[in-house]
């Protein structure tokens, strides 16, 4: 996936109605994780509705990510913590390195762990 899909697909993730919410997205082997980007993330630049940003917030990751973990904010807790400031090209290396593609994630309660 380059950086340019990456931005149509993060943009059509949007939640309807909300300028600071994505829904999360699946990885072309089911991982699911939240990514995310606005004035209240943990990302650069801190602002709503811009077309790309440089870093993201990725939450929740369905299985432990080692190329994450140093950005955990809770490293002890790697499935149930948030990860600030994640660059955009570290985000590219884990969704190529994870099936190279991305499909939004609609329903909120879906939480699938990947195999």
């Amino acid at each position: 996936m380059t950086e340019k899909e990456f931005q149509t697909v993060m943009e059509e993730a949007r939640v309807p109605g909300c300028d600071t919410m994505r829904y999360r997205i699946e990885l072309g082997n089911g991982i699911v994780m939240s990514v995310q980007a606005s004035w209240g993330h943990y990302c650069s630049p801190r602002q709503d509705m811009l077309l790309s940003y440089n870093e993201w917030e990725i939450g929740y990751p369905s299985k432990v990510l080692d190329t994450l973990l140093p950005f955990a904010e809770n490293p002890t807790m790697p499935l149930s913590t948030v990860y600030g400031w994640v660059p955009t090209n570290i985000i590219l290396d884990i969704i190529n390195e994870n099936g190279g593609t991305v499909k939004i994630v609609y329903d909120w309660k879906s939480r699938r762990t990947a195999e």
